[in-house]
């Protein structure tokens, strides 16, 4: 028969912020204030030490993170918009000006867009991408439309570059997620081994040992602040 785990030898710490970065946050950051409550007190002050350290690169830490998924962000909406420009503008006003000289359904028209309007507006980001520099290579055969490939040839370079750096900081953010997952654990692993020295300091009086924990965060069933860790 498979044994139990012992509750005591399972890190809540570690468990309940496993999925949340911002909820370690808010532990670790009341946990310190809480130990600083106690200057006069050399057992307290000892662990408000030995923590603070890891304390404050985890708060570094999650400030990158942070602000890597903001650039992230930023970046992921202007590839959107060139996306939406692409679906509802450009590919539309290509067409026309295409149609100018060359009539959908002709050998001419097929050539240079085959399967019309459609293919750029569905498909991945990249495949899209790829549409429009295949459509400027094709443009090439055809002097009479040289102002619509400057065009699409402007429009392939902003969106070439606005998904090179969405993608940068796509590893940004999974950079800076490792290192703060490192850093989450590491003051998680603290967290538990104060709580064992505040066990044995408050052995006779253990409901003390609740006044250096946000517990109700601890022992909420349901997460409160939910934050996938990316």
């Amino acid at each position: 028969m498979k044994k139990g785990v012992w509750s005591y030898t399972v890190n809540q710490f570690d468990n309940k912020t496993r999925h949340s970065f911002t909820l370690m946050d808010i532990l670790n950051s009341d946990h310190l204030s809480k130990l600083g409550a106690y200057p006069t007190d050399a057992d307290i002050q000892m662990l408000y030490v030995r923590t603070k350290p890891l304390h404050d690169d985890f708060q570094q830490k999650h400030a990158l993170w942070t602000s890597a998924k903001a650039a992230h962000e930023g970046k992921t909406s202007a590839m959107n918009l060139c996306l939406r420009e692409l679906m509802t503008d450009k590919i539309k006003e290509w067409d026309i000006q295409i149609q100018v000289h060359h009539m959908k359904g002709t050998p001419a028209y097929k050539t240079i867009l085959p399967n019309g309007r459609s293919a750029y507006q569905r498909n991945t980001i990249d495949e899209r991408i790829s549409l429009v520099n295949a459509l400027s290579m094709t443009l090439e055969k055809f002097p009479e439309l040289a102002a619509t490939k400057t065009d699409v040839d402007d429009f392939f370079n902003t969106m070439a570059t606005t998904r090179d750096e969405q993608q940068s900081k796509e590893g940004l953010v999974k950079n800076a997620s490792m290192e703060l997952e490192k850093a989450r654990k590491a003051i998680a692993v603290m967290m538990y081994r104060n709580m064992a020295i505040l066990m044995d300091k408050y052995g006779d009086k253990p409901e003390r040992i609740s006044a250096f924990f946000e517990v109700e965060l601890l022992k909420s069933r349901r997460r409160k602040i939910t934050e996938e860790n990316e």
